[in-house]
C-alpha cells in the first residue's frame, strides 16, 4: 500500500508517500480502502514532532478516514466487503495510507442512513461532529438554555459546536473568530451573535448582564482562555472552559 510516513519532525512539504506491506485485518478489526483521509490539527502536532512523547514517530499519521470496507477480520459482524464507510483511528492513526486498519465499533456503514453521503465530507465530519457531540452532552452536560460561547467558530470543530448547542436548546451561542472574512461561514452554523477574538469581551458582557457564560468550547487556546474566564458565571469558573488544544509551543501558555 502507499502511505506517508513521518519519521522525524519536518515541514509539509517534505511529507512523501512510501510503500508499505498491505495490513491485514486483526481479529475483531476491519482493513478498508481509503477514499478520503482527514487533515487536522492534531496531524499538525505530529508532523512538527509535538506528541512524540505519546506518538512517538515514525507513524502513519491521519485519524478519520471514509473508503470501502477491503477484509473484515475474525469476530466482526455488522459489515460487508465493499462497503461505504467512514471511521475514526484515533491513536491507532494510520489514516494517510492506502489501506487502514480501523475499529468496528469506531466505524458507520454509509450505506445505512437513507441517503448518499459524500466521501470527503464523511472523512472530515466525523472527528470533529463526534467531539461536538460528547463536548455538548458529556463533558460539560449543557442545560437547556445556557450561554456558549466558542472561539473559532468558522474551525473545523467551532462549525460543529455551534450547530450542536443550538440543536439541544442553548440559550445564546455566541462565537469569534480571527477575522471579518470569516463572520459570514461562521453566521451560517448556528450563532446567534459573533465577534472578532480581538474584541469580544465587553460586548458579550452586554449581552449576557449578571449571567455571563454558562460554557466557553476554546479551540484557540494561549490568551483567549484566561480572557473568557472574565465571562463566566461564578458557579461555573471551576469547571467549564473546555480547551481543546495548546495552540502555542510558549511556555507562557501551558
Amino acid at each position: 500500500m502507499k502511505a506517508v510516513v513521518i519519521d522525524r519532525p519536518c515541514e509539509a512539504a517534505e511529507l512523501e508517500v512510501s510503500e508499505l506491506p498491505d495490513p491485514k485485518p486483526a481479529p475483531g478489526m476491519l482493513t478498508i480502502d481509503v477514499a478520503y483521509a482527514g487533515v487536522g490539527y492534531v496531524d499538525v502536532l505530529l508532523r512538527r514532532g509535538d506528541l512524540q512523547s505519546v506518538l512517538p514517530l515514525p507513524v502513519v499519521p491521519g485519524l478519520e478516514v471514509s473508503g470501502y470496507v477491503r477484509e473484515i477480520g475474525e469476530g466482526v459482524e455488522g459489515f460487508h466487503v465493499g462497503q461505504p464507510v467512514a471511521s475514526m483511528t484515533l491513536l491507532d492513526l494510520g489514516g494517510y495510507a492506502s489501506v487502514a486498519q480501523v475499529r468496528p465499533e469506531l466505524t458507520v456503514p454509509l450505506d445505512q442512513l437513507g441517503k448518499e453521503i459524500d466521501m470527503a465530507a464523511a472523512a472530515a465530519a466525523i472527528v470533529n461532529l463526534s467531539t461536538a457531540y460528547m463536548t455538548i452532552r458529556n463533558v460539560i452536560n449543557m442545560q437547556k438554555g445556557d450561554n456558549i460561547l466558542v472561539h473559532a467558530a468558522a474551525g473545523g470543530l467551532g462549525s460543529f459546536l455551534g450547530q450542536m448547542a443550538r440543536h439541544f436548546g442553548a440559550g445564546k451561542v455566541f462565537g469569534t473568530v480571527g477575522s471579518p472574512e470569516k463572520t459570514k461561514l461562521a453566521a451560517s452554523l448556528g450563532y446567534d451573535e459573533l465577534f472578532l477574538r480581538s474584541d469580544f469581551i465587553e460586548p458579550i458582557r452586554k449581552l449576557t448582564g449578571p449571567r455571563g457564560i454558562d460554557a466557553v468550547l476554546d479551540p484557540v487556546g494561549g490568551d483567549m482562555r484566561t480572557l473568557s474566564q472574565e465571562l463566566l458565571r461564578p458557579a461555573y469558573f471551576t469547571r467549564n472552559i473546555i480547551s481543546f488544544y495548546r495552540s502555542a509551543r510558549s511556555a507562557k501558555y501551558l
